[in-house]
């Protein structure tokens, strides 16, 4: 395991590079140190000038860049969302995309007092129809996933009452190939 630690405070990292150097002691609880593991910190600070940190993994990148810039005025950390939606289209999987839209957007709102301003822009509200058609579509699945399996209950119900094959496949509208797939016949 290597710990990493991604810094963006305010003020800047003034804790060492160490796991000891987190802790101040004093010289009657020094004894403790033999107890406590000491490691090398993997420090990453989150600079607004630095440029990304170097990642193969987009979320991460991405999410880092919000930290970074989390603390730049309004129009810098526009710019800074702005790239960053735009990359977010990088991901070619609808549902990754939309995890690290919800954790970006869930940040901001959390971290800044003027996240409300950022909900009125054009850039959000594309990304805010693209996020709600994602979230219709995992709606409408899980609505025609819940209708099969309501279908697939009457059925085995029908079954264990000694309906035919014929009534059932009238009654719930599924198929004798569904009926066999699922074990009912």
């Amino acid at each position: 395991m290597i710990p990493l630690v991604f810094y963006h405070g305010k003020k800047a990292w003034n804790q060492g590079t160490e796991f000891l150097h987190v802790f101040h002691l004093s010289s009657e609880e020094e004894i403790l140190l033999r107890f406590i593991p000491n490691f090398c910190i993997n420090l990453y600070h989150l600079k607004p000038r630095d440029p990304d940190f170097p990642t193969k993994m987009l979320s991460l990148k991405l999410m880092l860049r919000i930290l970074q810039h989390n603390r730049d005025d309004p129009e810098s950390f526009e710019k800074s969302l702005r790239q960053t939606i735009k990359d977010l289209a990088e991901e070619k999987l609808e549902w990754k995309r939309v995890a690290i839209l919800k954790a970006i957007l869930y940040y901001i709102n959390k971290a800044r007092e003027d996240a409300d301003r950022y909900y009125d822009v054009e850039f959000y509200r594309e990304v805010e129809e693209e996020f709600m058609t994602v979230l219709d579509k995992i709606e409408e699945r899980g609505i025609e996933k819940g209708k099969l399996e309501g279908k697939l209950e009457d059925a085995r119900l029908m079954k264990a009452k000694g309906y035919p094959i014929s009534d059932i496949l009238e009654i719930t509208g599924l198929s004798k190939a569904q009926l066999n797939d699922f074990g009912i016949i």
